[in-house]
């Protein structure tokens, strides 16, 4: 029996033995050094375009390299909320080549996917992925003749489940916003009787 041998420097070189028997002796060859072949991959990254506030939808990662077979290795997913800067998602293994991120932006989001090299493929990067947050009813159109809103600071999106009422103190910030419009000295009440409510509730514009 000839017993093939791989060294540990990357399974790159290579040696036969032979136990020998009653009539051969023994034998080792000489190591034998082979370089394989890395191949080119391509990492696509899909999903949907449009997603509807507050609801969770998939992106699917296939992951090939040139020769048509599948990669399995490690692929970062990197993030970037609206004009934001870019983070790093998470990081995620493909199984025979797939693998699938639950997706939940509460914005307009852009996705991108980079899979590191490994033995023997090439690393790659995906497409960007941008996909539209889209409110989950229909947006208040205004009469022509209505009067138009007063236009007020961005609200940030909904958070847990009904109204989500949170009460606190009057923060500096917001006590100075009031002083000489919503409160005057004279008011019956002052800034530490008085407290701040925050409470989910559905906008005009169709977002919780």
């Amino acid at each position: 029996m000839v017993v093939i041998w791989a060294l540990p420097s990357g399974a790159t070189r290579w040696r036969a033995s032979y136990a020998g028997d009653g009539t051969h002796a023994a034998s080792l060859s000489p190591e034998v050094t082979v370089t394989g072949k890395r191949y080119a991959s391509t990492l696509v990254l899909s999903g949907p375009t449009r997603i509807v506030d507050e609801t969770t939808r998939s992106l699917r990662l296939l992951w090939t390299a040139a020769d048509g077979g599948p990669v399995d290795g490690i692929v970062t997913i990197h993030l970037r909320l609206g004009r934001g800067s870019w983070a790093a998602y998470r990081r995620i293994r493909t199984t025979n080549g797939r693998a699938t991120i639950p997706a939940r932006p509460r914005v307009d989001s852009t996705w991108r996917a980079t899979g590191s090299s490994g033995s023997w493929w090439l690393l790659d990067a995906s497409d960007y992925l941008s996909i539209e947050n889209r409110p989950a009813t229909k947006p208040v159109v205004y009469p022509a003749a209505a009067p138009q809103p007063v236009g007020t600071p961005a609200q940030s999106r909904a958070r847990g489940v009904g109204a989500g009422t949170v009460i606190t103190r009057i923060p500096a910030s917001v006590w100075r916003s009031m002083v000489g419009r919503s409160w005057h000295r004279g008011c019956p009440v002052g800034r530490s009787a008085l407290k701040l409510l925050r409470i989910n509730y559905w906008g005009f514009d169709g977002y919780r």
